[in-house]
């Protein structure tokens, strides 16, 4: 019951970045490529619990459009955030997470999970020896947490115009590309019609999934 309606009460400025997630299971479990990890989820249905930071969240739905490209049966549990997520994947507790890059790497660097795929069009420059879903045959299996500049509706064409080329030039300065980058995002930028088609596209695709999976926030 929100207030608002995100097509009907803002108008898109321009779109900044996305952090995409990335698929990594506990050690102990075995898999140690997607192919593997699939079929060990085909060949034991109801026996992997893949955790994330709340119903409806990007890790959430991540894995729900996994399940649904894969026809495999995983239990989502939810957590109130990420540091006791990570916790129970550690502990063996659940078995896999759809986890943010920026959020996976500190445990993939560290060795203590497998990192199997990320869910992007490229691969991470933060992990660059990690094959993208479209790499391993899963083309479309693309996820991650996306940031976009809008404004309240009916606000004049020629601030949006002026805010979007502040936006773009942020981007595109070393310095600041330097820092969003380092923060972890894949920097998108581009003109509003972009970031309009952007949105639309996207709030069609979650609907999908969440119409698919039953997924509820409560």
């Amino acid at each position: 019951d929100l207030p608002f309606d995100p097509l009907r009460d803002f108008d898109p400025v321009v779109l900044v970045g996305n952090v995409p997630n990335i698929l990594v299971v506990n050690r102990a479990l075995g898999p140690r490529t997607l192919a593997e990890f699939t079929a060990y989820a085909r060949a034991n249905p109801g026996k992997i619990y893949f955790g994330s930071t709340g119903n409806g969240s990007s890790m959430h739905l991540a894995g729900e459009l996994y399940r649904q490209m894969t026809q495999t049966d995983m239990q989502h549990v939810p957590y109130s955030g990420p540091a006791p997520a990570v916790t129970d994947l550690l502990s063996n507790r659940i078995q896999a997470m759809f986890n943010l890059v920026t959020g996976a790497l500190p445990q993939i660097r560290g060795g203590e999970v497998v990192p199997l795929a990320i869910l992007d069009d490229a691969r991470s420059p933060q992990l660059p020896d990690v094959p993208t879903m479209a790499e391993l045959g899963m083309p479309g299996l693309t996820f991650g947490t996306w940031f976009m500049v809008m404004a309240p509706k009916g606000t004049p064409g020629p601030i949006i115009d002026r805010l979007n080329a502040l936006v773009n030039e942020v981007i595109a300065d070393a310095e600041g590309k330097q820092r969003l980058e380092g923060a972890g995002l894949v920097l998108l930028g581009g003109t509003r019609a972009r970031a309009a088609e952007f949105l639309a596209v996207e709030i069609r695709r979650h609907a999908e999934i969440v119409r698919a999976s039953g997924a509820r926030i409560d």
